[in-house]
């Protein structure tokens, strides 16, 4: 697969109406000092200090943000980025401003100020904040990230081409269901979107039958998602999708985009060498360092946090050892 950075249409489209929806609508150096501090006090402060795994990666030259201070007033890090197209939709507005407003400042201050220890299974890892071990579910995180990255980068992503002629839309839920009335009424539904779907969200269907899905949106640089979940995606996208209020079928489509570019691992054999160790390197250095950088924190996000321990309660453990 190819990936395409986006490409500018219109320099500023200021239209407060969209197109129909319907057919009727770092390491720091610490100065010495006489204060000791104990060990089951120490704050990890890097991510170069001692982790539970030895990377046989060069280290990321991402560079980590020094200690944020979480203000009253919650603003998404997204919203700073100058796109080509500037897009000025009541309906995005108002998504965009419901994500500041359902911070949770506890979980911002974590996700601002953690420090990556280790990936657990894939699907789980550990990280530090201040003297606390959390377990974090990187799907459940991960599928935050890219919905916030789908609706702040409304009508301006790149497209993830495929190099090869991808299977048609037909083939593809047939994967899913045997029922030609919903395969017909999925082939009709994007076909009749496919102008919307293309320039909003780089969701590119052919013009030509049997039609195919030529390309998806970039939504994290050099991140692909899992494609053995595209078949039920296109099927979700037609039965969970709101095409019927402009400012739902943007949140729906935007939450069904999330849910398949979030996080699952591609299953790998023997044969395929160091690609657990590569796909644990990604999640560290790409997606950990995205939640870090980007993601505002929902209330609900609180269940994918689980606290396992304070340094100070291990501490007593290993002391008895």
């Amino acid at each position: 697969m190819a990936l395409v950075p986006p490409t500018p249409k219109d320099p500023v489209e200021t239209d407060t109406t969209s197109k129909k929806i319907s057919s009727d609508t770092t390491n720091s150096t610490m100065k010495k000092t006489n204060i000791n501090i104990g060990p089951s006090h120490t704050v990890r402060t890097s991510s170069h200090d001692q982790k539970l795994d030895k990377h046989r990666y060069h280290n990321s030259s991402i560079s980590i943000p020094k200690k944020s201070i979480i203000s009253s007033t919650t603003i998404s890090p997204l919203a700073s980025i100058v796109f080509p197209r500037n897009i000025k939709l009541t309906s995005i507005e108002i998504l965009r401003q419901s994500i500041n407003d359902d911070c949770d400042t506890d979980l911002l201050n974590i996700i601002r100020n953690f420090v990556y220890v280790g990936t657990i299974d894939g699907q789980s890892s550990l990280i530090q904040h201040d003297t606390q071990l959390y377990l974090v579910h990187t799907r459940h995180l991960s599928q935050e990230l890219f919905y916030q990255l789908c609706i702040y980068h409304f009508g301006n992503m790149g497209t993830i081409r495929f190099e090869h002629e991808s299977p048609s839309i037909e083939e593809l839920i047939r994967l899913e269901t045997d029922k030609e009335e919903i395969i017909e009424y999925v082939i009709d539904l994007l076909k009749e979107r496919r102008e919307m779907l293309e320039d909003y969200f780089s969701f590119r269907i052919s013009s030509t039958d049997p039609i195919r899905l030529e390309t998806l949106p970039i939504l994290l640089d050099t991140y692909i998602p899992n494609l053995d979940y595209l078949p039920q995606f296109i099927l979700r996208l037609c039965k969970e999708v709101n095409w019927t209020d402009e400012r739902e079928c943007f949140r729906t489509f935007a939450d069904e985009i999330s849910k398949f570019y979030s996080y699952r691992m591609h299953i790998y054999s023997k044969e395929d060498g160091d690609t657990e160790e590569k796909q644990h390197w990604a999640i560290e250095h790409l997606l950990y360092h995205a939640f870090k950088t980007m993601v505002v924190p929902s209330k609900h996000l609180r269940q994918a946090f689980i606290k396992l321990t304070e340094l100070q309660q291990l501490y007593k453990v290993f002391e008895r050892c």
